[in-house]
């Protein structure tokens, strides 16, 4: 019996050694593994913890050395934060994450230009680039189309994966907003949007005075969004000669205003001509209600700008009345392709006449057809042959701001506006960020994770259970001897 004893003695000496060893064992594989990969479950309903196919192929494409720096201290540091850039850091090597406390490292503040706690930091030594994410961009409450707050949602992802772009590029583009002719954007809250918007996306922006600037020679882009005051003839000429040089425009109509000046140089010029008329749709399986007002829904058409979004069904929307149609002439100089249009039961009509359907009141509409909404024109340079002039058209500004007068939305517009430059400008194939992940939390769907879940599971639970329940079995054996 004695011998018995001793044999079991050693054998449970020997279970808990075991046991020890497999417990040091798997701290040491986890802390190892978890700085490679992700062993948290994203319950997210965005899946915020987890990087979107885009941002991942940013991340893993970054050919140079990226610093990912999480400004914050001890009192306002935000984990969900912390948690989303070390995803960046797990996808590339060259991408090194790093906290710093402010409160500690005041020096800090002071290089960058930090304005606030929970700000990040990316930078590119090897450019010399660097890009700001204030706190104040990083989420939002998200409003339905009643106003009322139904979720919160995260653009930290969004930010960081083009602020990656923006340092790793030797020549991020680079967009001037034009300003001076009563432009829709003289609303502060508006151009911060459109700012912000065109930020995230890896550009670079500034504002010109169109009246009383002159254009600068890196412009690879101007954009007019919503101008109310007709243009003279020394801005016309201004615009030509940019275009002439090889440039890029891009022309938001302000349907309110009829801009003569303008479209007669465009008309003479281009062979398009921006109609001072009202679209709608005599369909309603094209006009989507909602407590802000109807919408219209055009359609996308076949061309490289659109495939992308055809090919994930994306769609579009806009004001109802809010848009302008586009006439196009045949010019044997000029590409002329039709990106948005209504469907063959568009309709349009005069302001008056719109006032009257508003009213209820009997109105008079143009026989259904196609309406063209958004436009895009190349043609070659009378000056140089070799040179491409570029112009986009669009019958409205709201295709800009649709995501900010309705931040629920989850339609393509912006993904749009993002594409028209990315493509007028070269750069074909640039990604579009994923705009916002909502924090709101699901349930728990275990089958549907990888299969790194079921080791965990197994090493962290089933090994164990089996050591516990043998040292269990040996402990009653014993008690019997």
């Amino acid at each position: 019996m004695k011998d018995n004893k001793m044999k079991f003695k050693i054998e449970g000496a020997a279970i808990t050694a075991l046991a020890i060893v497999a417990v040091i064992l798997l701290n040491l594989i986890f802390s190892v593994l978890g700085e490679k990969v992700n062993l948290k479950l994203d319950l997210t309903g965005g899946g915020v913890f987890t990087l979107s196919d885009e941002s991942k192929a940013v991340a893993e494409g970054a050919d140079k050395e990226v610093d990912i720096y999480y400004a914050t201290n001890a009192q306002n540091r935000n984990t969900r934060y912390s948690e989303i850039l070390e995803t960046f850091g797990r996808a590339n090597d060259l991408i090194s994450v790093k906290e710093v406390n402010l409160d500690t490292d005041p020096g800090f503040s002071r290089t960058y230009k930090i304005k606030s706690y929970n700000s990040v930091v990316v930078e590119c030594k090897a450019t010399s680039k660097v890009r700001i994410v204030d706190s104040s961009l990083i989420e939002y409450n998200g409003q339905n189309d009643n106003g009322v707050i139904n979720t919160k949602v995260n653009y930290l992802e969004s930010y960081v994966s083009a602020a990656i772009r923006y340092v790793t590029s030797e020549k991020p583009l680079m967009v001037y907003i034009a300003m001076g002719h009563g432009e829709i954007i003289e609303n502060s809250s508006f151009l911060d949007y459109l700012m912000n918007m065109l930020y995230s996306e890896a550009m670079s922006v500034k504002l010109l005075d169109f009246t009383t600037d002159a254009v600068p020679a890196d412009a690879d882009m101007i954009l007019f969004a919503g101008p109310t005051a007709d243009f003279t003839d020394a801005d016309i000429k201004k615009l030509d000669d940019y275009l002439e040089a090889g440039g890029r425009v891009q022309f938001y109509s302000n349907p309110s205003y009829s801009l003569s000046n303008l479209n007669t140089y465009f008309s003479n010029n281009w062979g398009a001509y921006i109609n001072n008329d009202c679209v709608s749709d005599s369909n309603s399986a094209f006009i989507a209600a909602s407590a802000m007002g109807n919408y219209l829904i055009p359609y996308l058409k076949e061309h490289a700008i659109t495939s992308y979004l055809m090919s994930v069904s994306s769609k579009l929307r806009v004001q109802e009345g809010e848009v302008n149609s586009i006439n196009i002439a045949e010019k044997s100089d000029i590409e002329a392709n039709v990106i948005v249009a209504t469907s063959d039961t568009g309709v349009s009509m005069d302001r008056e006449n719109w006032v009257k359907k508003n009213a209820r009141e009997s109105y008079n509409v143009s026989e259904p057809s196609e309406k063209n909404i958004m436009v895009y024109l190349r043609k070659n340079s009378l000056n140089n042959s070799e040179t491409t002039s570029r112009l986009l058209l669009s019958g409205t500004y709201y295709l800009l701001f649709d995501r900010f007068i309705d931040p629920s939305s989850s339609y393509a517009d912006k993904d749009l506006i993002v594409k028209t430059i990315n493509y007028m400008s070269g750069i074909e194939d640039a990604p579009v960020s994923v705009s916002s992940k909502s924090i709101v939390h699901e349930k728990m769907e275990v089958l549907e994770k990888s299969k790194l879940v079921y080791c965990v599971v197994f090493l962290t639970g089933v090994i164990p259970a089996i050591l516990f329940g043998y040292g269990i079995y040996v402990y009653l054996r014993r008690r019997r001897l």
